[in-house]
């Protein structure tokens, strides 16, 4: 059977952009990426050095050109996970804690199984992309907080700071983590007392589309324990 001209256009169109997404995927774009339309965050170019990952929400900060950021030995996927939970009965009186070797890199209610005992009920959860970044993570009120991620040698600097009138304030922590570490930080969301709790990591090789696939999972979870919610409960703002 003979194709016409016309589809033989369109095949060889939708080839060519096939294998343009497979160019803007190779790791030469890891730096850089955008939301699909699944609200998953994916490699393109351009694209942004910092995408997010919701329950049910995507959202892309700091505009990236060209290739991003790489590794020196080779691509890796740079993550950040960052779970919001009600204050326990320790309420305003918390204070910030890192805690060594709790385990690999989680969110939502895998965290409290991971040992972020003392927390209320599961808030939110984001699952972030990205390797050195600046954002204020601010509610409808702009209230909120801070993060400042830098990579210093084989762990992940971590700074905290609280933000009101969409404005961070004072530094509420700072701290390096290694790939097993959690940080839990009270911070103020929607006028009332949370704990949030950060992990941070590199991964690499073939564990990385289990380990995301993994997340994934959490983040689901995380969107069935607040069905309520329409809105994402955080808006970024690149610091």
């Amino acid at each position: 059977m003979h194709l016409s001209k016309a589809v033989s256009r369109t095949l060889l169109s939708s080839m060519l952009m096939w294998s343009l997404s497979l160019a803007v995927a190779s790791p030469a774009t890891a730096g850089c990426r955008s939301c699909d339309p699944f609200f998953r965050c994916v490699p393109t170019a351009p694209g942004a050095l910092l995408c997010m990952e919701g329950p049910g929400a995507c959202a892309m900060s700091i505009p990236c050109y060209g290739g991003g950021n790489r590794l020196p030995d080779g691509p890796g996927e740079d993550i950040t996970t960052w779970t919001l939970f009600d204050a326990g009965p320790l309420g305003g009186t918390a204070r910030p804690a890192l805690r060594a070797g709790v385990g690999a890199v989680a969110l939502g209610e895998d965290v409290r199984v991971s040992g972020a005992a003392g927390t209320g009920a599961l808030a939110d959860a984001t699952l972030a992309y990205g390797r050195d970044y600046s954002v204020a993570l601010v509610d409808a009120s702009g209230e909120g907080f801070a993060l400042r991620r830098s990579v210093e040698g084989t762990g992940v600097r971590i700074e905290v700071r609280g933000v009101l009138n969409e404005t961070p304030g004072a530094v509420l922590t700072d701290e390096l983590l290694g790939e097993r570490d959690q940080l839990r930080v009270p911070v103020r969301v929607e006028g009332r007392d949370r704990i949030l709790v950060l992990q941070a990591t590199t991964l690499r090789g073939g564990i990385v589309p289990l380990e995301i696939a993994r997340l994934r999972r959490g983040l689901a979870a995380a969107g069935r324990a607040n069905p309520g919610r329409r809105e994402p409960l955080l808006r970024a703002i690149a610091r």
